[in-house]
């Protein structure tokens, strides 16, 4: 980054080396709004550059400002619709619209450009995930894990996928390498943790239940009747994701990989579930209404705290 700066100080009208800042900048934390800043200016240089207009689309994504990301694809594609580096902006935008359809299909043309294009085989793999087209999705993580042994985003997805089928170690090493690989990969650190988690069995339960939960969701849009159904069981997943989440305070690995809000967390709902649990079963013991009274308030209070977490699980491991 310092160095484009230099020559930014040379020649601060250089829409390309304004290119490759915002890009650098894209990548370093906290630097998103001034990278858009950046490509802006970028492009009001040279408006029929069609790249900068695709890496506007992904500094947008990164910003969660996904319609506009694919409107600034769009304008990219009008420029160049050939260029398969657009299409995979568009699919990006699409992924985080969770238009899964549409993000395929852009994947796909992308890919009909250029069939080594590494984002776009990564986009694909994640809409054909969420379309639950798990026989191609598999596949095609193996083949890029054989082509692409160091790329981060294989190896989160390889993750993703073996958590998602039950297969906690294996989702454990991939997740490991992909954080290895890059140490940014936030989401690769959260799945670090649930792979962890998923070593109590009561906790793998919670975690089929929780994407099953989300597949209906998706499949169902959501309906209104699903609620009763799903209600309870997203306050029991709550509660045994705390639980889990205190357990893992014990655990060396998992206390380097968890920030302080989830060690706060998992003193606060794990241990007020404990406790809780703990004050209504010795309360009936006894016949202590006023104890049985207070566990249930403290397993009331956890379950919001607990709630809060759990239910985005799905969210907050996608990309």
């Amino acid at each position: 980054m310092p160095f484009f700066q230099q020559a930014l100080a040379s020649d601060p009208m250089d829409s390309y080396v304004l290119s490759r800042l915002a890009l650098c900048q894209s990548h370093a934390k906290g630097l998103q709004e001034q990278a858009l800043r950046t490509i802006n200016v970028a492009i009001g240089l040279e408006p029929d550059n069609d790249i900068h207009y695709g890496l506007k689309a992904l500094i947008l994504c990164q910003l969660n400002r996904n319609q506009e990301a694919l409107e600034a694809a769009g304008e990219g594609i009008a420029l160049e619709p050939e260029r398969p580096f657009l299409r995979a902006a568009q699919a990006q935008a699409y992924l985080g619209l969770k238009l899964w359809a549409k993000a395929e299909r852009a994947a796909r043309e992308a890919l009909a450009l250029d069939p080594d294009h590494d984002l776009a085989s990564n986009q694909l793999i994640q809409a054909l995930y969420e379309q639950h087209q798990r026989g191609e999705n598999r596949e095609r993580v193996l083949a890029l894990l054989a082509e692409n042994p160091e790329d981060p985003h294989v190896h989160y997805n390889a993750g993703y996928s073996y958590l998602q089928s039950g297969d906690h170690a294996r989702s454990l090493e991939h997740f490991t390498e992909c954080l290895r690989l890059d140490a940014t990969f936030q989401a690769a650190r959260i799945g670090i943790l649930e792979a962890l988690r998923a070593r109590y069995g009561i906790y793998r339960w919670y975690l089929r239940t929780h994407f099953a939960i989300d597949a209906w969701a998706k499949r169902f849009k959501y309906s209104g009747w699903l609620l009763p159904l799903a209600v309870p069981i997203i306050i029991v997943s709550s509660l045994l994701h705390a639980v889990a989440t205190f357990f893992l305070l014990f655990d060396r690995r998992a206390r380097l990989s968890m920030t302080t809000d989830e060690k706060l967390n998992g003193i606060l709902g794990g241990g007020g579930v404990l406790l809780g649990v703990g004050a209504v079963g010795i309360g009936f013991l006894v016949g202590a209404v006023f104890l049985m009274k207070l566990g249930w308030c403290l397993l009331a209070s956890t379950l919001m705290i607990a709630s809060g977490l759990a239910h985005e699980l799905p969210e907050r491991l996608r990309m």
